[in-house]
């Protein structure tokens, strides 16, 4: 009995670690830390265009060596969501992804061809989604912006200032 009972427990730890480790992934993807952010996104576009039969393409340009964690992470959790929400709503089968830098601030763009929707739509039917990715932009001092219409699709904006947010090397 209490060799089965011991079993029971370290299998319980087992799962309690595992979802622990998820649930850190999920907060903050080790591709980033591994490959930068424009590397990590480009390749979280690559497989989503294996994965689910789309074509998500992704650009980047004049971005810096390094930004902070939480900037890397805010824009890259914003990018997932909005790539969810391409699959999920759009009907479209191609994305483009940008990720773009002036020297004075980040900017990412998500946009898609596909079905759109009316904008007033979103204040009153607005999920966890779009609040999480509002958060997340604001909490890092950025804007966040929503653009659609029916039938010309939508686009997701995320602009984040680099003052304050380039790692000190």
């Amino acid at each position: 009995m209490l060799k089965s009972d011991y079993r029971d427990l370290q299998n319980r730890a087992i799962r309690a670690a595992e979802t622990a480790r998820h649930v850190a992934s999920e907060l903050h993807p080790s591709e980033l830390d591994d490959l930068g952010l424009p590397k990590a996104l480009r390749a979280y576009c690559e497989q989503l265009s294996k994965e689910d039969g789309v074509l998500v393409e992704f650009s980047s340009h004049k971005l810096p060596a390094r930004l902070k964690r939480e900037v890397a992470s805010s824009l890259y959790k914003v990018a997932q969501e909005a790539l969810r929400n391409f699959l999920k709503h759009s009907q479209a089968k191609r994305a483009k992804v940008a990720l773009n830098g002036d020297g004075r601030c980040v900017r990412l763009r998500v946009e898609d061809q596909g079905v759109g929707f009316p904008i007033a739509e979103l204040q009153s039917a607005a999920g966890l989604g779009v609040a999480s990715m509002r958060e997340r932009v604001e909490l890092v001092n950025g804007k966040f912006a929503i653009a659609s219409e029916p039938g010309k699709g939508t686009v997701v904006t995320a602009e984040i200032p680099l003052r304050g947010s380039e790692e000190d090397v």
